[in-house]
């Protein structure tokens, strides 16, 4: 007889069975965990690839966060290193905008003008093809420039209505014209190989100082400045004309039996040998060939701001190529 754990006597037969049934219960438990065992490890190898799959995720995200992160430094450098043609380009922006500015008041006070003196625009077609338009010269008050201004309203007087003459190279050119140009309205046309224009005589100019004072009286050719090709027209317009300083001056000169020519005062007053006289209050009307001449000054003008505003849209698309280059 032998005691159990509990201090019961028990036969050894009876110790003997309880061990076997022991004994057998735990290999049951271990053939239920191998047959568990199994059964994981599928699950376990499976989660062990998702292990690494999220790792390498991790690591391809990580590196990717780091690229990122290097590409926006760099980005950042590059952005504090165009603060200066930012700067340049705000610069040329703001210039842009007052050019433009300009040149449409420019613009508008040059349409202004030509809407309100039609006849300063000579428009035509080529009369036969291939034509050079360099053999017309353009119209006469286009084509000279005032030395003194003060006598803008003299000449302007003096030139009457042939300040809208057409000069043209040769007698040819303007009957082409006036055949084949589908010109707009009646013009009279100045050929340089035909017109004569009649100069004054030095006697009558020293006659005409002697008179008034060197100082009172001109010829209006003299007034003016032009290319000397068209020197035939210009004196055709302005070389027989006496231009004074005032309208007594004008018709002592005018009226001398040894000057007897035509005379035009400052003011405008226009006395003729033939007794002719023409003046009166202008108002405050500028002169046309002043008119003219600031007309002239703002087209020279648009087209500076034109080159001016080509030249900064040439620097402000170097400006973006060299920003997109880095």
């Amino acid at each position: 007889m032998i005691t159990d754990e509990d201090g019961h006597a028990v036969t050894l037969d009876a110790q003997l069975t309880a061990q076997r049934s022991a004994l057998s219960a735990l290999e049951t438990k271990i053939k239920t965990a191998q047959m568990r065992l199994k059964q994981l490890e599928p699950l376990l190898a499976k989660k062990k690839d998702e292990l690494n799959a999220v790792t390498n995720q991790a690591d391809s995200e990580e590196r990717e966060r780091s690229n990122l992160e290097q590409q926006m430094r760099s980005i950042e450098a590059k952005l504090n290193g165009l603060n200066f043609n930012e700067e340049a380009g705000l610069q040329i922006a703001n210039e842009r905008r007052t050019l433009t500015a300009e040149r449409s008041a420019l613009a508008d006070a040059v349409m202004d003008f030509e809407a309100r003196n039609p006849y300063l625009k000579f428009d035509y077609s080529d009369p036969y093809p291939n034509f050079d338009r360099r053999l017309v010269n353009g119209i006469v008050a286009k084509l000279f420039r005032i030395r003194d201004f003060r006598f803008a309203t003299a000449l302007e007087v003096a030139g009457g209505g042939a300040l809208y003459n057409i000069i043209v190279r040769n007698a040819q050119v303007g009957r082409d014209l006036l055949k084949n140009g589908n010109l707009r309205h009646r013009v009279t046309i100045l050929p340089l190989d035909k017109i004569e224009g009649r100069a004054l005589d030095n006697r009558k100019l020293q006659r005409a100082r002697d008179l008034v004072g060197k100082e009172n009286v001109f010829i209006a050719k003299d007034l003016i400045e032009y290319a000397p090709e068209l020197e035939p027209a210009m004196r055709h317009v302005f070389g027989n004309v006496f231009i004074c300083t005032s309208d007594n001056d004008a018709k002592k000169v005018t009226f001398d039996a040894q000057i007897n020519t035509r005379s035009v005062s400052l003011a405008g007053s226009d006395f003729s040998p033939g007794g002719v006289l023409t003046g009166g209050s202008r108002g405050n009307k500028p002169a046309l060939l002043t008119s003219l001449d600031t007309t002239t000054k703002n087209i020279e003008r648009i087209t500076a701001i034109d080159c001016h505003l080509h030249q900064l849209e040439g620097i402000h698309l170097r400006l973006l190529w060299e920003n997109l280059l880095g």
